[in-house]
């Protein structure tokens, strides 16, 4: 999968990226900010506005411990769990990516929906991980 596939999959579930510098190359005070469009690998924040910037997910080591996800707070693991998929091995190590072609549909979607990297793009440098952002959550 490409990064603009993932980002694809991952915008209808409230992307949000960390802006470095407008489209015009003047530089900015670092922000956060919702994705509103995306073209190419570029995304769109705010009226259209080109932002050159990273998306933000959480590494998918995170996956076994608790998160917080829109005023939830509980385990992704074990979620998983009790939506009938036993959780892999590969989940709980650190750097670790998925074949998305083995996933169900289900897990696929979840992972996204709870702003999992499970393509790797933080190990890449092409993403944030929230951990870094100091009073961030989604």
């Amino acid at each position: 999968m490409t990064k603009l596939e993932f980002i694809s999959f991952a915008f209808p579930y409230g992307l949000k990226m960390f802006g470095i510098k407008s489209a015009d190359d003047i530089e900015r005070e670092d922000y956060i900010l919702n994705v509103y469009s995306i073209d190419k690998e570029d995304c769109y924040c705010g009226n259209h506005n080109r932002i050159i910037g990273k998306p933000i997910f959480r590494p998918l080591s995170e996956v076994q411990n608790k998160i917080e996800h829109k005023g939830e707070t509980f385990i992704p693991a074990y979620k998983l769990a009790e939506m009938g998929w036993s959780v892999p091995a590969i989940l709980f190590y650190p750097n670790s990516v998925i074949d998305q072609n083995t996933l169900p549909v289900f897990v696929f979607q979840k992972l996204i929906e709870w702003h999992f990297d499970i393509i790797g793009l933080i190990d890449k440098n092409e993403a944030i991980d929230y951990s870094t952002l100091e009073g961030f959550s989604f």
